[in-house]
């Protein structure tokens, strides 16, 4: 008499196991990417460790959208030492940010960038250029 309610345990207890396995088979098959999509940098200009006539401005590109107002770049360098917070960047799309540049003497410069992602993500980086004499 027993029986049936040793049934019933055991059968839940399998099912569990059957949901267990095709929970991992389907989150084996999504994506790396999908999973830890961290927002990166796909392009700059002037692209990192470049050396430039002076740019007018820094155009950022990333590989997801990104929140302008909440997304900050230092520019650091040049023969003085300059540290300049750029101003909020404008951007043709949700993925690029554009920065107006003052007008930079030669010398090396770094961009300490920071975004917010769409998704809440934080990320950072830095990136490097070299400001040449404009050819006459």
């Amino acid at each position: 008499m027993n029986s049936s309610p040793d049934r019933r345990r055991q059968a839940r207890a399998q099912a569990r196991r059957y949901l267990g396995v095709l929970a991992a088979l389907v989150l084996s098959l999504v994506p790396v990417s999908t999973l830890s999509a961290q927002t990166s940098l796909m392009q700059s200009v002037p692209a990192t460790e470049a050396s430039v006539p002076t740019p007018k401005k820094l155009v950022l590109t990333f590989n997801g959208r990104v929140v302008a107002h909440l997304s900050s770049a230092l520019l650091v360098g040049g023969p003085s030492s300059t540290r300049v917070l750029l101003s909020l960047p404008q951007g043709p799309d949700a993925d690029t940010l554009v920065y107006p540049l003052p007008t930079l003497a030669p010398g090396q410069y770094r961009v300490e960038w920071k975004v917010r992602a769409v998704d809440g993500q934080t990320t950072d980086g830095t990136l490097r250029f070299t400001v040449i004499e404009a050819l006459r």
